[in-house]
């Protein structure tokens, strides 16, 4: 199967240690909303505060372009904001946007993912150019 799609399944599943298992050891991901996160520690906590902060995830890889070495993906990702934001709790989030993989051993080395331009719902005081939820407010 694709690591493409196993990352997808995995994350509509909120299944953390499967989608930490989808990266190399030295992996690394970087988008928009949380910008960059390295190795497995760092993952796992980015893919917890994810699932306690939203819930109804659904992250469908529509377009996949994949060879050996790296992938090319197009999405739409969604979900609802939970409670854990008290300022944006219950809304509706859906936006599109692409991710550029880059593997090594059949695994994701490097995630880097973009929203595009067009965008509904996003949280309060967001933009598609600025993260939502900046690297330092991490643990």
């Amino acid at each position: 199967m694709s690591i493409v799609r196993e990352f997808e399944r995995a994350f509509n599943r909120q299944d953390v240690a499967a989608l930490v298992a989808c990266f190399t050891p030295d992996g690394s991901y970087h988008d928009t909303f949380f910008g960059g996160h390295a190795g497995a520690g760092q993952l796992r906590g980015m893919f917890e505060r994810m699932f306690r902060e939203g819930r109804e995830y659904a992250w469908t890889m529509e377009t996949v372009v994949e060879t050996e070495e790296c992938a090319a993906a197009e999405w739409t990702f969604a979900y609802v904001v939970s409670e854990a934001i008290p300022r944006s709790a219950g809304r509706r989030v859906r936006f599109r946007g692409m991710s550029l993989f880059e593997k090594r051993a059949g695994k994701i080395n490097d995630l880097m993912g973009r929203i595009s331009g067009e965008t509904t719902d996003l949280p309060e005081g967001a933009d598609a150019e600025s993260p939502v939820l900046p690297p330092e407010t991490f643990p």
